[in-house]
């Protein structure tokens, strides 16, 4: 090779050009990447309708896979405090206080559960997301200046004493699907 061809090949204005178009493959790469991770999350979804078992799932064995996040109904019951060390045990948190998750559960048939409506000394509580007014029971709110902890049972927001003993629901993240498990016909 010439020097004067080597120094075509390394001219600052070809350099850019190459790095520009390792730019824009490295945008599509990725742009086709989430379009794979995005049909495999829909796939597996769809699989789990009809397979609930299918090796796809997100979500650790025993827990519920719903939207972007994993449900643990853990039928151990207990105080507010033990229940967020229970949760926290798994890398969880108790169930949040949100439209999504509080509708998915109220969905099923669930008994008692605790709620990640925290107690704090001046009576306001830590919640996530506004919930619609009308699943709190009205005829609860009175007192909620003394250590009262959120639940939920049936169709409705309850609040009462942290101490005594209910269900809790565990919530986290779920993961990405992994593309290859969606397309493994075979169960856990």
């Amino acid at each position: 090779m010439s020097l004067q061809h080597m120094g075509n090949v390394n001219s600052p204005e070809k350099i850019q050009n190459l790095n520009e178009k390792i730019q824009n493959l490295n945008e599509k790469i990725q742009n086709q990447s989430i379009t794979v991770q995005t049909l495999a999350t829909r796939l597996c979804q769809e699989l789990q309708e009809k397979e609930p078992e299918h090796t796809c799932n997100p979500c650790a064995q025993n827990w519920i896979w719903h939207a972007d996040a994993c449900y643990l109904l853990h039928r151990v019951s207990d105080t507010w405090q033990n229940s967020v060390k229970s949760c926290a045990d798994r890398n969880a948190s108790v169930l949040s206080i949100n439209k999504n998750s509080v509708e998915f559960i109220q969905s099923m048939e669930t008994d008692s559960y605790w709620l990640e409506a925290s107690p704090r000394q001046n009576g306001n509580y830590s919640m996530n997301q506004t919930v619609n007014s009308s699943l709190w029971a009205q005829n609860n709110l009175n007192g909620l200046n003394t250590m009262r902890c959120g639940y939920l049972e049936g169709q409705y927001i309850y609040f009462n004493s942290c101490t005594g003993r209910r269900y809790v629901i565990c919530e986290k993240t779920a993961g990405p699907v992994r593309v290859e498990s969606v397309l493994r016909s075979r169960s856990r």
